[in-house]
């Protein structure tokens, strides 16, 4: 019995085509090569997404993406792309080439939906974000070595204390991660794993100081002031639930009514 090379590749190209779990999960590993590379290098994060893309064809489904269109935080990023693209109609003075690089910044809200979408069917949304809190965590440990130590730093041309790209990149990446620490600390004290809760707040701690003592950006100040009125309820939340050791003379009912002025300037 012979078997024709055509008829092995007539049997294995549609299964792996089909195999959808393995292209979700090559997607999901892209994604995580993506946000990984984030703080280092705009080509890295080129080629990843550009594979991600790629990587997602034979998993779309155009059901899915009319779905996924229906929900506000999914079509909310299409229509501040779609009012963008109207805003360059009435530029009729600048040159095409101007506005399309005015639009590229935008269209990157395109991919909101998607990775939402994406990560719903996958379930591997956290590697993406650790990834990127690890790559992070790699920078300011070298932005503060080259704070203390001047001479570590791969170029003397740079500022103080910023080994990649800008200052101002640096502190948004930074602030981004402080924020997700702490709130992981928040959520891991409430299920009672104060050691990952402590190392996180922690961590959080060294991603803020070395924002004010290293090197620090104005409007990321200004971002993180508004986020720290957002994230003061979840703190007193979880001091109240927890069982009162942080605040044992304050009783629960009064940290429930601190939590309602806060909220309320929050969402001011």
């Amino acid at each position: 019995m012979t078997v024709n090379a055509s008829d092995i590749g007539a049997r294995v190209s549609p299964s792996i085509w089909r195999n959808t779990a393995a292209w979700t999960k090559a997607a999901d590993i892209a994604v995580v090569l993506l946000a990984i590379s984030l703080p280092w290098s705009t080509s890295l994060v080129a080629i990843f997404a550009v594979a991600w893309l790629l990587l997602l064809i034979p998993t779309a489904e155009l059901r899915d993406f009319a779905e996924t269109l229906k929900r506000p935080v999914c079509l909310f990023p299409v229509l501040l792309f779609a009012l963008a693209v109207v805003g360059t109609l009435w530029a009729t003075d600048i040159p095409w080439a101007a506005r399309l690089q005015g639009i590229n910044p935008v269209a990157k809200l395109l991919a909101i939906p998607i990775l939402i979408r994406h990560f719903e069917k996958s379930g591997r949304g956290l590697w993406v974000g650790l990834g990127f809190l690890a790559s992070c965590t790699v920078v300011m440990l070298m932005s503060w070595l080259m704070f203390v130590d001047p001479r570590l730093a791969f170029d003397p041309t740079r500022s103080l204390g910023v080994p990649v790209k800008n200052y101002i990149a640096q502190s948004q990446e930074f602030a981004l991660c402080a924020f997700a620490a702490f709130g992981a600390a928040v959520y891991l004290l409430k299920v009672e794993r104060k050691l990952s809760a402590a190392f996180l707040a922690i961590l959080g701690a060294g991603f803020l100081a070395n924002m004010v003592f290293v090197a620090s950006s104005r409007t990321v100040f200004v971002s993180a002031s508004r986020c720290c009125l957002l994230f003061l309820p979840s703190c007193i939340s979880a001091a109240g639930e927890s069982h009162s050791r942080w605040l044992p003379w304050l009783p629960r009912a009064q940290l429930a009514g601190c939590r309602r002025p806060i909220c309320a300037c929050g969402r001011a």
